[in-house]
């Protein structure tokens, strides 16, 4: 008997485990869900009001070409005045033209909260006032980049955007990283920055341009 009650008591007690884990990992997935929600919401109620917004900034790019053991091969810069409304670009006004052509930076980025990925949190929140949320597509082929979003713990604002491309169209690796800040009442991106890799005649060729952007103007 005494032998039998032990091994019920075993039983149940596994059991338990099993049930506070799976609640436990319910209850985490419901607060994961809570966040890219909120996220999602805050994301487009900022795209809403950008479209409505003409504004002017200067950005100032630097371009690297890269080659073999880390030898920078190419050192250019160009600074460019970009007139926008909403996210599509009006016009531009060249203040610094780089010694020959180089690649513009891409302004836009995703709203990953609203696409089909599988979320996670990113390990060791420490609960500061930043929350690091993962994101992966579900399958290798996807055209849509996996990464990492950082954001606003109180407000869901999206902070920091890394973006990996996994099946880049003309590259052979392609990664976009995002500082971001809230101006005029929307979501911009104050510095960017964009590494690729090509395939080069004898061996990968790599590129790198980090932009900073100056402060959002208001055009009346």
């Amino acid at each position: 008997m005494t032998k039998r009650f032990f091994q019920i008591t075993a039983l149940l007690i596994l059991a338990s485990i099993f049930f506070i884990s799976a609640l436990a990992q319910e209850q985490a997935d419901a607060v994961l869900g809570f966040y890219v929600s909120q996220a999602q919401k805050t994301f487009e109620k900022s795209e809403l009001r950008s479209e409505k917004m003409r504004y002017t900034f200067l950005a100032s790019s630097h371009y690297k070409q890269i080659g073999r053991g880390g030898v920078v091969e190419r050192l250019d810069t160009a600074i460019t005045r970009y007139f926008m409304s909403g996210s599509r670009i009006d016009s531009t006004q060249v203040v610094a033209e780089p010694t020959s052509e180089m690649p513009a930076p891409t302004f836009t980025f995703p709203n990953i909260f609203a696409e089909s990925y599988i979320f996670k949190f990113f390990p060791n929140d420490i609960g500061e006032e930043n929350i690091a949320i993962g994101f992966d597509t579900p399958g290798s082929e996807d055209s849509l980049p996996a990464g990492l979003a950082v954001i606003d713990r109180e407000e869901y604002k999206l902070k920091r955007l890394h973006l990996y491309y996994q099946n880049p169209d003309g590259f052979k690796r392609l990664t976009r990283s995002y500082l971001l800040k809230e101006q005029h009442g929307f979501i911009f991106a104050d510095s960017i920055w964009e590494l690729y890799a090509k395939h080069g005649v004898f061996s990968t060729e790599y590129y790198r341009l980090d932009t900073e952007i100056g402060p959002l103007q208001l055009i009346r």
